[in-house]
């Protein structure tokens, strides 16, 4: 029987990560939001401060954090990033691929690897992913981890937890029962 085991890396603020990397003020407290011209689409955690969330409209943000940079998702930025975490993982496994976005118009934003083949190199599963995510960590990305027997399950439980180990079907059915209905 071929076993495999499949981590996913999860980017969920990997526009906004993005965007900030080009904004002067970013670091420097400034409010930041990713904006699809009406809604705002994710913010950082000053414009959270000053009330401003997700899926609020754009002038009612601007009203709450009237500094606020705003910018929109930039495909050719966000790939370029998520290429950086490519070749990161590579270093790990030589089967790493792109989960591609269920939205076309969204950019991809989870790396799958998998790994089985590489446990006993690394010493294990759980050295394996330190040392994956150690090599992530000088990005600056919010990494969510999942490891599980397929790809799919792996990649959708990434969604939801920042870090999670189903180790066998059993706890794949178990987390992905547990998982919203918006999940599937």
């Amino acid at each position: 029987m071929l076993r495999m085991l499949w981590i996913a890396l999860h980017l969920p603020l990997l526009s906004l990560e993005t965007l900030a990397s080009t904004v002067p003020d970013a670091d420097a407290g400034a409010a930041l939001g990713l904006t699809d011209g009406r809604a705002i689409l994710a913010v950082n955690p000053v414009a959270q401060a000053l009330g401003v969330k997700p899926g609020m409209k754009r002038a009612t943000a601007l009203a709450l954090a009237p500094r606020m940079a705003l910018g929109a998702i930039d495909a050719a930025r966000d790939a370029q990033a998520l290429q950086a975490v490519v070749h990161a993982a590579l270093a790990c496994t030589p089967m790493v691929t792109l989960q591609p976005a269920a939205d076309p118009a969204t950019p991809a934003d989870t790396v799958l690897l998998e790994v089985h083949a590489s446990l006993r190199y690394f010493g294990g599963a759980p050295a394996l992913l330190q040392r994956l995510l150690a090599s992530l960590a000088p990005f600056g990305h919010r990494v969510h981890s999942v490891s599980a027997p397929t790809a799919q399950a792996a990649a959708l439980l990434a969604r939801i937890h920042p870090r999670l180990d189903c180790a066998d079907l059993a706890a794949t059915r178990a987390a992905l029962d547990a998982a919203p209905v918006w999940l599937l």
